[in-house]
């Protein structure tokens, strides 16, 4: 078990880590460089996993969920972002960007969508891994390098 004193975990941190977070990565640089699904981690206050979900494999998200869930503290908050797969489809294939939204940007093998959620799909994996106060909005991102792209966000408690 890795004991931190930081209690917020920010997840596939990517090229923009967080200040005053443990960003975790597998494939850039950060506080920890790993994959997350190999550590072990315990009250932390609060788990980020912007855009993380959707490069792992859809059959392991029930798995990563409950993972992510038990190092929670009681109360603890889960933020996820991933691309909201029916608005996305609902583009269609005339969307100039549409292959970098359904199959990811692919600049390195992290960079591969594995998995694709929808706004019921995405709260029904949250609450059948035990999370409560699951609420799920839509919106455009405006973040680098995914300016446009229809998302989701849920947040969650343990």
């Amino acid at each position: 078990m890795i004991a931190t004193e930081t209690v917020r975990l920010n997840l596939g941190s990517g090229r923009y880590p967080l200040d005053d977070w443990t960003n975790v990565d597998l494939h850039c640089d950060a506080d920890i460089l790993a994959d997350f699904r190999n550590l072990a981690f315990d009250d932390v206050e609060t788990i980020r996993m912007s855009h993380l979900l959707e490069h792992i494999s859809w059959r392991e998200t029930d798995d990563v969920l409950r993972q992510v869930r038990g190092w929670l503290r009681v109360g603890g908050v889960l933020q996820v972002e991933v691309p909201d797969m029916d608005a996305i489809l609902k583009l269609g294939t005339v969307h100039p960007l549409w292959h970098k939204y359904v199959y990811g940007d692919q600049s390195h093998e992290g960079e591969y969508h594995r998995a694709g959620f929808t706004r019921l799909t995405l709260q029904a994996a949250l609450v059948s891994a035990g999370f409560q106060h699951v609420e799920v909005k839509r919106f455009i991102s405006d973040h680098p390098g995914r300016e446009g792209m229809p998302v989701l966000q849920a947040v969650a408690t343990r």
